[in-house]
């Protein structure tokens, strides 16, 4: 997103880690100005689409590979 100049939070969170700091990155999102949340909206729209496009491909019986 930098190539857009978008600057998103750059901390990393796995399974583990506790509410706290999950919360901490997501209040870190919503700090993002208006104008620059389009550009990180619409990548992740975007992946959703392919995922949910790819699950549907990709089902048994459903014109997929089987």
């Amino acid at each position: 997103m930098a190539k857009a100049d978008v600057n998103l939070p750059g901390d990393m969170l796995s399974g583990q880690d506790s509410e706290a700091a999950i919360q901490v990155v997501a209040e870190q999102l919503w700090r993002i100005p208006p104008d620059q949340q389009q550009a990180p909206l619409a990548v992740l729209t975007a992946l959703c689409d392919a995922v949910v496009w790819w699950t549907q491909r990709l089902k048994p019986g459903k014109g997929g590979g089987d």
